[in-house]
C-alpha cells in the first residue's frame, strides 16, 4: 500500500482595485492510495484518486480592448489596449436603446391627435417630466478605467472556482506461459463550477433616472384595447403592448403601462444569481458569467501481449468507453435580465416561460440572461487494435498496427437567451434538440527500429490518425444554420479531423553514458483540421486543411558527478492550406469599422441601419483567405536549458543548486494571424536550492519562479460581437518564492 497527498494554498497574484480584494488565489487538496497485490503469475494494481479545489481562480487573468467610439462592433481591430468594449456595440445596448425608444415614443404618440386623447404622458406629469431622461447611455462603460497594469483590474464581482475529482482504476496483469493478459478498467467522475466578472470592469453609468421614468409609465393607467387601431393609424403599432390593455386583458393594465411589476423596477432591476435566487437590485450593469460542467466516465481496455523467443511478437487489444456529461455556459448580466423583464411580448418575441428559482431546469427554465444548455451528452465508443513485432535482423525491428474504431455521439440541447428560448418552434420538447453522430474509423502505423550500437538508435515511423467529427452546440433552428438568415447548413455540425504523419528520430548516449541527444524530424498532414471561432451567441466547429513540419531536440549531459545540464529545442513551420471565412472582429477585413452596422449585437456589411429589418440579405463579412497562414498556438522556436549542480555533504546528504531559462518564439491565437491575435515573445526563469537527505527520507527545498518579475501575455482568446469582441488574456505569474519539505515513510 502506498499513500501519498498534496496540499496548496497561496494568495491571490491580481488585485482588484474596486474593492481591494486579492484574487486568483489557489486553495486545493488531494489525495492517493495505491494498493498492490502479487501472486505467483498475477499482479494487480488498485488506485484512488481523489482531488478537490475551492478559491477565486480567474479563468483569465485581463480583458483587453481598443475601445470602438462609435458603437458598432465594440472594440476595433489592431494591437491590443486596455480600454473598456463599448457596450452600445452589443446585444445589452441594443437592447436598451430599444427600451429607451419606446419610452420617448410613449410620450411622443400621446401627443398625436387622436379622437379621445388629448395631450402628452398620459396626463402624468411626473412621466412628462422623466421622459426626457428615459433614453438609456450609449456606452455603459465610457468613463470605465481598466488599470494598465495587467496585474491589476477593478471588477464589481470576483471570480469563484470550485471542483472535484475522483478518479479509480484498478489494473490486472496474469501470465500464462509466453502470453501476458492484461485487464485495465477505470472510473472518473469530476464536477467544476466556475464563475466570475464578465465584462471585468465596473459601469460608470447609472441608470436611476431611465428606470424612474420607466416606473412612472408603469404607474399611469394602461389605455383601453380599443385605442389599439388608433394607434396602429398613428405609426405607433409597436406601442399597442406596453400602454393598451390589449396584451395583458387585463383593463388598465399593459405590459408597462398600469403594471406594478414594472413600476417596482425603480428600485433596480434584479439578477438571478447561479444557485437561481433573486439577488440585490442593481441601476448600472453587471454581468456574470458561469460555466460548470459534471462529467461521468467509464472505460475498459483487455490485451493480450506474446513473448516468444523468436522473431514475431504481437498484442491483441479491445477497448471500450462510455462518457457522459452535463454543461452550461451561462451569462447573467443586467443588460440582459432588464430588458427580459420589459420586453417579455409574445409580439416581439417568444413567450417566456419557467419560474425563478429553476434557473437551470429541464422542464421549467427561467434564464434572465443566455444559457448554452448540454443537458445531456454521451459518447460511447469501442476499439479493437493490434500491433505485429518482427526483429528484421538483431539490429532492426518492425512494427505493425492497426485499429479499428466504432463512436457514437448524442446530445441534448438548446440554446436559452434572455427568458426566451433559441428554437422556440420546439417549446413542446422544452426547446431541446436532439442531434446524433457516428463515425467507423480504420487506422494504423508502420515503425522500423535500427540499432547501429548500444549507443546508437534511429527509428522512422509513418501513420494515420483521426479524431472523430460531431455537431455544434446549435439548433437546426440556429440563423447559423439557415440560409434565408446569412446561415450555413453547414454550420450544424463538423467532420472528422484525419492527420498523414511521417517521423524520423535518433537516440543516443555518448561520451561513456554522460549524454543523452535525442532528435526528431516530423512532418504531419492534416485534413479537415478542426478549429473553432466564436459566431453569434456560440463557438463553432469548422474544418480546414493544415501542415506541420517540425523538429524537436533533446540533451542531457553530466560532464562531472556534480553537474548535469539539459537543453530542449523545438521548431515548427506550421501552414493552413486553402481555407476562407469571414472574421467577427473585423467584419470588412480593412481593420475598420467602415460599411459596418450593428443589428441585435451581431455585425453585418451594409451602409443603412434600416437593413437591419432584413438581415437575411446582408452578409456577416467578407472572406479572409487564410491560405499560407500559421495555425493558431504554434509557436515557430521555443527552447528550454537548464544545469544542476549537486554538492556532496556526507551524512548530512546532498545539496543541489538548480536553474532553468524558458523561451517561446511569438505566436498567434487564431488563424486569421491578425494584429490582435498575436502574443509577442515571452521567457522565464527560475532557480531552486534542494538539500536531500542521505537516505532519502526527508527533502527541503528553497525555490524562486519568474525572477525577473516579468508580466508577459501568454494567450488570449476573443469573444463574441454580442458582448462586444472583448479579448480575455492569460498573465504570466508573477516572481514567486518559497520553501518545500517532504518526508517518505
Amino acid at each position: 500500500m502506498r499513500a501519498s497527498g498534496m496540499y496548496l494554498q497561496r494568495d491571490g497574484f491580481v488585485d482588484n482595485i474596486y474593492n481591494g480584494n486579492e484574487i486568483d488565489d489557489r486553495d486545493m487538496w488531494s489525495g492517493r492510495l495505491s494498493f498492490t497485490w502479487t501472486g505467483e503469475d498475477t499482479e494487480a494494481n488498485l488506485m484512488v484518486h481523489y482531488f478537490e479545489e475551492d478559491d477565486e481562480r480567474a479563468r483569465s487573468q485581463k480583458q483587453a480592448c481598443n475601445k470602438d467610439p462609435d458603437a458598432i462592433i465594440g472594440c476595433l481591430p489592431g494591437k491590443l489596449s486596455y480600454g473598456a468594449a463599448n457596450t452600445g456595440a452589443g446585444i445589452s445596448g441594443f437592447l436598451l436603446a430599444s427600451m429607451g425608444g419606446l419610452l420617448q415614443a410613449s410620450n411622443g404618440v400621446m401627443g398625436v391627435t387622436i379622437p379621445g386623447l388629448t395631450g402628452g404622458a398620459f396626463g402624468n406629469p411626473a412621466l412628462a417630466a422623466n421622459i426626457p431622461n428615459s433614453l438609456w447611455p450609449v456606452d455603459d462603460f465610457e468613463n470605465t478605467a481598466n488599470p494598465s497594469d495587467p496585474r491589476k483590474v477593478r471588477m464589481d464581482v470576483d471570480p469563484q472556482y470550485e471542483a472535484d475529482e475522483t478518479i479509480v482504476s484498478l489494473e490486472i496483469n496474469h501470465h500464462i506461459g509466453d502470453y501476458r493478459f492484461t485487464s485495465l478498467t477505470g472510473y472518473s467522475t469530476s464536477t467544476v463550477d466556475s464563475q466570475e466578472d464578465y465584462d471585468k470592469g465596473v459601469a460608470s453609468s447609472d441608470w436611476s433616472l431611465q428606470m424612474n421614468a420607466l416606473a412612472d409609465l408603469a404607474e399611469t393607467p394602461a389605455l383601453p384595447a380599443s385605442f389599439a387601431p388608433l394607434l396602429e393609424a398613428a405609426g405607433a403599432g409597436v406601442l399597442i403592448p406596453y400602454i393598451t390593455d390589449l396584451a395583458t386583458g387585463v383593463p388598465g393594465r399593459g405590459l408597462w403601462a398600469g403594471n406594478p411589476d414594472i413600476a417596482a423596477l425603480r428600485d433596480g432591476t434584479t439578477l438571478l444569481t447561479p444557485d437561481g435566487k433573486i439577488g440585490e437590485l442593481y441601476n448600472t450593469i453587471v454581468g456574470i458569467d458561469q460555466s460548470k460542467a459534471s462529467p461521468e466516465q467509464w472505460s475498459q481496455e483487455f490485451r493480450v501481449a506474446t513473448q516468444f523467443d523468436g522473431d514475431w511478437n504481437f498484442l491483441l487489444g479491445a477497448f471500450y468507453l462510455d462518457f457522459e456529461t452535463e454543461t452550461h455556459y451561462v451569462v447573467r448580466n443586467t443588460g440582459l435580465s432588464l430588458p427580459a423583464q420589459a420586453l417579455a411580448v409574445s409580439a416581439i418575441f417568444p413567450s417566456p416561460f419557467g419560474e425563478p428559482g429553476s434557473a437551470s431546469s429541464e422542464p421549467d427554465p427561467h434564464m434572465w440572461g443566455f444559457d448554452n444548455d448540454t443537458r445531456h451528452y454521451e459518447l460511447e465508443t469501442w476499439a479493437l487494435f493490434g500491433e505485429a513485432y518482427w526483429d528484421v535482423t538483431e539490429q532492426l525491428t518492425a512494427t505493425a498496427g492497426i485499429r479499428y474504431s466504432d463512436e457514437t455521439k448524442k446530445s441534448d440541447q438548446r440554446t436559452i437567451y434572455l427568458t426566451f428560448l433559441g428554437n422556440p418552434q420546439s417549446e413542446e420538447d422544452n426547446g431541446y434538440f436532439h442531434p446524433d453522430y457516428d463515425s467507423q474509423e480504420t487506422t494504423g502505423r508502420f515503425n522500423l527500429t535500427y540499432t547501429m550500437s548500444d549507443e546508437i538508435m534511429m527509428y522512422a515511423n509513418i501513420a494515420r490518425s483521426y479524431k472523430s467529427g460531431g455537431f455544434n452546440p446549435i439548433s437546426a433552428n440556429s440563423p447559423l444554420v439557415d440560409p434565408a438568415q446569412g446561415g450555413d447548413p453547414g454550420n450544424l455540425d463538423f467532420d472528422p479531423e484525419f492527420i498523414n504523419s511521417a517521423e524520423i528520430g535518433i537516440k543516443t548516449t555518448l561520451l561513456n553514458g554522460s549524454m543523452q541527444l535525442n532528435g526528431t524530424l516530423f512532418y504531419y498532414d492534416y485534413e479537415d483540421l478542426q478549429t473553432s471561432k466564436i459566431v453569434g451567441v456560440t463557438s463553432i466547429n469548422v474544418n480546414t486543411d493544415a501542415s506541420i513540419t517540425g523538429f524537436e531536440g533533446e540533451l542531457l549531459w553530466a560532464p562531472t558527478d556534480n553537474l548535469r545540464l539539459t537543453a530542449t529545442m523545438s521548431w515548427l513551420d506550421t501552414e493552413i492550406d486553402g481555407f476562407s471565412t469571414f472574421d467577427t472582429a473585423d467584419p470588412n477585413g480593412m481593420g475598420t469599422t467602415a460599411g459596418v452596422i450593428s443589428c441585435l449585437g451581431n455585425n453585418f456589411l451594409s451602409d443603412n441601419p434600416a437593413d437591419c429589418a432584413d438581415t437575411s440579405v446582408l452578409s456577416q463579412g467578407v472572406p479572409i483567405d487564410q491560405d499560407g497562414n500559421r495555425i493558431a498556438g504554434s509557436p515557430e522556436y521555443s527552447y528550454n536549458i537548464g544545469a544542476a549542480y549537486t554538492f556532496f555533504l556526507g551524512d548530512i546528504g546532498d545539496l543541489t543548486l538548480s536553474t532553468n531559462y524558458y523561451w517561446q518564439d511569438e505566436y498567434y491565437t487564431r488563424n486569421f494571424n491578425a494584429t490582435a491575435d498575436l502574443v509577442d515573445e515571452w521567457e522565464v526563469w527560475n532557480a531552486s536550492a534542494r538539500l536531500q537527505s542521505a537516505d532519502d527520507t526527508w527533502y527541503a527545498e528553497a525555490w524562486i519562479k519568474n525572477i525577473m518579475d516579468d508580466e508577459f501575455v501568454t494567450g488570449s482568446y476573443l469573444t463574441s460581437p454580442v458582448s462586444s469582441l472583448f479579448t480575455n488574456q492569460f498573465i504570466l505569474d508573477p516572481q514567486t518564492y518559497g520553501a518545500t519539505v517532504g518526508y517518505r515513510w
